[in-house]
């Protein structure tokens, strides 16, 4: 509900108890282990996708191939150290 006192007034104010906000919390704080789980499951993914592709980098010998094994690994250790900044 809007303050009537003071048109301009941004304020709001809402009526709740400390239990509705301790509820909120939790909710918020099991929201945000499930979010650092996920992205913990996608680093690991990439890092043995990088793993993989490194050894499949070393055993070949075709020219074409191994740039783009090169290309590849370097987008995915981007997106790795984007995903760590986090």
């Amino acid at each position: 509900m809007m303050d009537s006192n003071n048109k301009k007034s941004k304020t709001i104010r809402f009526n709740t108890s400390s239990k509705d906000l301790e509820k909120f919390e939790r909710v918020k704080l099991e929201d945000t282990k499930v979010f650092n789980m996920e992205d913990r499951l996608l680093q690991i993914e990439l890092q043995e996708k990088i793993i993989n592709l490194t050894a499949e980098l070393e055993n070949s010998t075709d020219k074409q191939a191994r740039k783009e094994l090169k290309q590849e690994i370097k987008e995915l250790q981007k997106r790795l150290a984007k995903l760590s900044e986090q």
